[in-house]
């Protein structure tokens, strides 16, 4: 692993242990601490004996929570789209499927098994797994469609910056899927996480116009929007973004 990616991989770990202990009954320290065997394990992925060794870091992992999992990523993809100088994108992609693997369940629900819990008292935590689930790949996804958008990885014709910008919309949107199938389950009442903190409202709505426009251009419907004059806010931007992003 290269140095940049793995100062990108302990720099996400402090960051989603940060947010996690705004909402957590866990402190900073504690969840850091939950991290370190899954940072010892991507770093050591190259090792040669790497199979016969870390078993009790590989344990650890496939125990971690799956919302700690998937803070993990979020963090990992946020901060590598804010800077990914001196990272190759293969190796940040091989990255994230490092943390998929390794936090993966050692005994995942069989296809036959699968009805029968959905008649059981577990149904919503089955539910709720495949959500979370669902996101670590669609995360991938958005953020490798972005960086090929981008030209990071060469030139990218009009046609082609079209066509990713469709898969882009279509992965946004079942990631945004999956996340209200878990704020269903959640009582639909749980669209915020950690604590309020300073925003730009023009960005979100921004943000939100760039992702629909591949998608509104194909369909021929502009897109149109009013800026707020008063800009900053206190408080939620992801569930903000979410719930403009539906209504788009």
């Amino acid at each position: 692993m290269s140095p940049a990616l793995q100062d990108l991989l302990f720099a996400a770990a402090d960051r989603a242990a940060a947010q996690l202990a705004g909402s957590d009954t866990d402190g900073e320290a504690e969840i850091r601490d939950l991290y370190s065997p899954v940072l010892r394990l991507c770093i050591a992925a190259a090792d040669a004996e790497f199979d016969s060794r870390y078993e009790a870091d590989r344990v650890a992992a496939q125990r971690m929570p799956l919302d700690y999992v998937t803070m993990l990523r979020r963090c990992v993809v946020t901060l590598a789209m804010q800077d990914s100088t001196g990272m190759s994108m293969p190796d940040f992609a091989a990255l994230l499927a490092s943390i998929e693997r390794l936090t993966a369940r050692p005994d995942p629900v069989q296809a036959n098994e699968f009805t029968r819990h959905l008649a059981t008292p577990d149904a919503i935590n089955a539910v709720m797994e495949i959500a979370h689930d669902m996101r670590s790949p669609l995360t991938s996804i958005l953020f490798l469609v972005e960086t090929l958008r981008r030209g990071r990885s060469g030139p990218v014709t009009p046609v082609q910056e079209r066509q990713l910008g469709l898969i882009y919309g279509a992965a946004l949107g079942l990631n945004t899927l999956s996340c209200d199938v878990i704020d269903a389950i959640k009582g639909g009442s749980r669209l915020v996480d950690g604590r309020a903190i300073p925003f730009s409202v023009a960005e979100v709505i921004l943000g939100v116009c760039d992702t629909v426009r591949p998608i509104s251009e194909e369909k021929g419907v502009p897109i149109t929007y009013v800026l707020p004059a008063a800009d900053g806010r206190i408080g939620y931007p992801g569930a903000v973004s979410r719930v403009l992003l539906n209504l788009m």
